[in-house]
């Protein structure tokens, strides 16, 4: 099942595949109240669709052999066959804006790059790309993930595309393995988990042009993962053991990059999730496609980061403070008490203070990462 949340009180939910009892019918449901009421519309051979709020979606359709875009503006019943279709067959479809949005192809035989293309008019014309990275061999589309202007497309030959600009260009990076789930907090912080059995978890800190491994603890889930948006290094994870004999059911969440994880319950075999800044997160079973809500307080933001020993000073500051141990870290993130990431810089081997005067009056927290020690935060005080 797709889902989708593209504002505080939508859900879009796309049901791919089978409803039980021999039926091959897909079916698309959007609520606009959180989840209290649903319109729902019964759509033939759905791929992939991308929604930008409760009425405009674009979703690929393949029921006779070849995939048709079809787009509306009011909702899952108003799907129809947008004027222009994409050439090729589409894997997946994404828009960073009403008009602005990317398509990418599936690789057909001799190709040498990469089949994507890109509209600036909400889908009604498309144009190749023709800066597209070049083709590993025999790659195909298997995830991607956006996130503002920044979208990441994982492939089953270890090839990540990159573009930071919207789709209007566009970068390639290599993967320890294939990938079969992407996510990230911020435009340079992100997880993905390998196509192996393990599902081993990898950490980037560059935007995914680079990768390492990480050996996180606890009962970290298998099947999917999300981060939530505005919880500075909070990701979920979902597990289901009808797909994978390893996995065990339920949820779990880290608050500090994936490196521990915690217990968050339940028994039922999940496989998708999917959050926002509101705190809010659903998921769905595996093959009943049953939607479920999460239903506690809000997500709680930093309770599995390790606390500051020798933190900055002064605190309260009017501009300059004093940072831990110089080499330790490599980046410190400054956020908002909206988790808005204010601002990020990169730390030398020696550096000792970071100037923060920029900054308004108020409540900010800063986080360390990178380098040999384990991720560390505070919470800071402005003066006026």
């Amino acid at each position: 099942m797709l889902l989708q949340l593209p504002t505080s009180a939508t859900v879009w939910a796309v049901r791919i595949g089978s409803l039980g009892m021999g039926s091959t019918r897909t079916q698309a449901d959007v609520s606009a109240d959180n989840g209290t009421t649903w319109q729902p519309a019964i759509i033939a051979g759905a791929v992939d669709f991308w929604a930008f709020d409760a009425q405009r979606a674009w979703l690929i359709t393949d029921f006779t052999g070849a995939t048709r875009l079809r787009v509306t503006t009011t909702g899952p019943g108003g799907f129809a066959v947008a004027p222009t279709q994409i050439p090729g067959t589409v894997d997946f479809i994404r828009f960073f804006s009403p008009t602005v949005g990317v398509a990418i192809d599936n690789v057909s035989a001799g190709a040498t790059s990469w089949p994507i293309y890109r509209s600036t008019d909400g889908g009604q014309s498309w144009q190749l790309v023709t800066s597209a990275p070049a083709l590993a061999a025999d790659a195909q589309p298997s995830a991607c993930t956006l996130l503002g202007n920044n979208l990441w497309v994982a492939t089953t030959k270890g090839q990540l595309l990159l573009t930071a600009n919207a789709g209007l260009t566009w970068t390639s990076a290599s993967t320890p393995e294939p990938l079969t789930q992407v996510s990230f907090r911020d435009g340079q912080h992100g997880l993905a988990m390998g196509t192996s059995v393990a599902h081993l978890l990898y950490r980037t800190v560059d935007g995914g042009l680079t990768w390492t491994l990480s050996s996180p603890t606890g009962p970290r889930r298998l099947r999917a993962l999300v981060a939530v948006p505005g919880t500075p290094g909070t990701y979920l994870s979902v597990g289901s053991n009808l797909d994978n004999p390893n996995d065990t059911n339920g949820t779990a969440r880290s608050a500090d990059d994936g490196q521990t994880w915690q217990d968050l319950g339940g028994t039922t075999a999940l496989g998708s999730i999917v959050a926002n800044s509101a705190g809010q997160a659903w998921v769905s079973q595996s093959y009943s496609g049953t939607l479920q809500r999460f239903a506690g307080a809000a997500l709680p933001t930093y309770t599995a980061v390790q606390s500051v020993v020798s933190g900055v000073y002064p605190n309260p500051t009017t501009g300059r403070v004093q940072l831990p141990t110089a080499g330790a870290y490599r980046t410190v993130a400054v956020y908002d008490t909206t988790g808005h990431q204010c601002r990020t810089a990169t730390l030398g081997a020696t550096e000792t203070a970071l100037d923060l005067s920029s900054l308004g009056a108020g409540l900010y927290l800063l986080r360390w990462e990178g380098g040999s020690a384990a991720p560390q935060q505070q919470r800071l005080v402005v003066a006026p």
